[in-house]
C-alpha cells in the first residue's frame, strides 16, 4: 500500500464494504460493478450540480469579462485590469476555482472505487497486504499454472500483485493453489467457502487485454475510449448550446485537448488493468453521458427567469381627452338608440 492509499484509506474502507455487500447480495462481480457505478454516480451528483451552477454563472459573467478585455484591449497584465476583474468576480459571486474544486474532490472517491473493485483479497476477504504477498509468493514458488513464468523475475511479484488481485485470485482458487496456501488462510475466513464469480457475458473480468496480442478482450478498451469521447463531445455540445457568447480561445483549446486526452487515457487504463476496471469505466461513462444530457436541461428549467417589470404608463392631457372622445363615440349611438326606443313605446300608448 502506497502513501496515497494510506492517506485515503478512510475513504477506501467504506467503499470496500459497500462493494462487498453488493457482491454478497447480487452474487456476480460484473452486475455488482454496474450497480456500484450507479450508486457512485448518484453519490457524486452534488459535485456535478455545483459544477453546472458554476458553469451557468460563468456564462452570465462572461459578457462583462469580455467588456473588460475590450476596455483594456486585451492587455491582461495591466494591474487595473486585474483589479477590476477581481472586483467583478466578487460582485457576481464567481470564482474560477469553484469549477475545479468539485473535480479535485472526486478524484479520491474515483480511486477508492477502483481500489475496491480490483482488490477482492483486501475488501471481500479482508486479508492484509502482508498475507496477500505471502499467498502470491507461495503460488510463485509452487509455479501454479505457470504463475512464475507469467511474473518472470520474482522482484516484480510485489508490483504485479498491487494491480492484479483479481488474476491472483484465479491462481489461488486452482485446486493445486488451494493446497499450497491452505496453511496461510486464517481459520475464520470464508475464503474456501466463497467462490467469486468473475464471469460477465462471455468474458472473465479477471483477464487483462494484451496490447501486443489482438483478441476479443480489445472490445473493452475500444468501447471505453469511444464512450469517453462521447461524454466529452456531448458535454461540449450541451455547453455550447447555452453559451451566449463565444468563449475564450485558451478555454476552447484546453477543452479540445481534454476531448482527445480522455479517450486515450481510458484506453491506456483499460490495457493496464483487468477487465473489471474497464467494465466500471464503460458503465461510468454511460451514466456520465446521461448526466451530461439531462443535467443542463434540468438546471435550466429550475433557473427562475426574472419577471418583467410592468411600468405604469402616464398619460398627458391630450391622450386623456382623446380616450374620452373615443369612449363617447362608442357610447353615443347607444344612447340615441335607447331614446328612439322610448319614443316609439310612448307613441304607441
Amino acid at each position: 500500500m502506497g502513501i496515497f492509499d494510506t492517506i485515503f484509506s478512510f475513504i477506501y474502507i467504506p467503499f470496500g464494504l459497500l462493494f462487498k455487500g453488493l457482491y454478497y447480495f447480487i452474487g456476480n462481480y460484473g452486475v455488482a460493478i454496474i450497480v456500484f457505478a450507479l450508486i457512485a454516480k448518484l453519490a457524486m451528483i452534488p459535485f456535478a450540480v455545483k459544477q453546472e451552477k458554476n458553469r451557468l454563472l460563468m456564462l452570465s459573467v462572461q459578457p462583462k469579462m469580455q467588456q473588460l478585455q475590450a476596455k483594456y484591449k486585451g492587455n491582461t497584465r495591466d494591474p487595473k485590469y486585474a483589479e477590476e476583474m477581481q472586483n467583478l468576480y466578487q460582485n457576481e459571486g464567481y470564482s474560477p476555482m469553484k469549477g475545479c474544486l468539485p473535480s479535485l474532490l472526486q478524484l479520491p472517491i474515483i480511486w477508492a472505487i477502483w481500489t475496491a473493485i480490483r482488490n477482492p483479497f483486501s475488501y471481500i476477504f479482508n486479508f492484509s497486504n502482508e498475507l496477500i504477498n505471502k499467498i502470491a509468493e507461495t503460488l510463485y514458488n509452487a509455479n501454479i499454472n505457470g504463475f512464475a513464468s507469467v511474473i518472470g523475475d520474482q522482484s516484480k511479484l510485489a508490483s504485479w500483485v498491487a494491480t492484479n488481485q483479481i488474476p491472483l485470485y484465479g491462481y489461488a482458487k486452482d485446486p493445486a493453489g488451494l493446497e499450497a496456501i491452505r496453511s496461510l488462510i486464517p481459520a475464520d475466513s470464508n475464503f474456501f467457502q466463497l467462490d467469486l464469480d468473475f464471469h460477465f457475458l462471455f468474458f472473465n473480468l479477471g483477464d487483462k487485454p494484451d496490447f501486443g496480442q489482438l483478441s476479443w478482450l480489445w472490445l473493452f478498451p475500444i468501447i471505453s475510449g469511444l464512450t469517453s469521447f462521447l461524454v466529452g463531445f456531448v458535454t461540449q455540445k450541451m455547453n455550447g448550446a447555452t453559451q451566449p457568447v463565444e468563449g475564450d480561445q485558451m478555454m476552447k483549446s484546453s477543452t479540445r485537448m481534454l476531448l482527445i486526452f480522455m479517450p486515450i487515457f481510458s484506453v491506456v487504463i483499460s490495457f493496464g488493468f483487468p477487465l473489471a476496471i474497464s467494465l466500471y469505466w464503460i458503465i461510468s461513462n454511460v451514466f456520465a453521458l446521461v448526466q451530461a444530457i439531462l443535467l443542463p436541461k434540468i438546471m435550466n428549467r429550475m433557473k427562475k427567469e426574472p419577471e418583467p417589470e410592468i411600468k405604469e404608463k402616464k398619460l398627458n392631457y391630450n391622450q386623456i381627452e382623446k380616450m374620452e372622445r373615443e369612449k363617447n363615440a362608442v357610447q353615443y349611438p347607444e344612447r340615441i338608440k335607447r331614446k328612439r326606443n322610448r319614443f316609439v313605446v310612448l307613441r304607441g300608448m
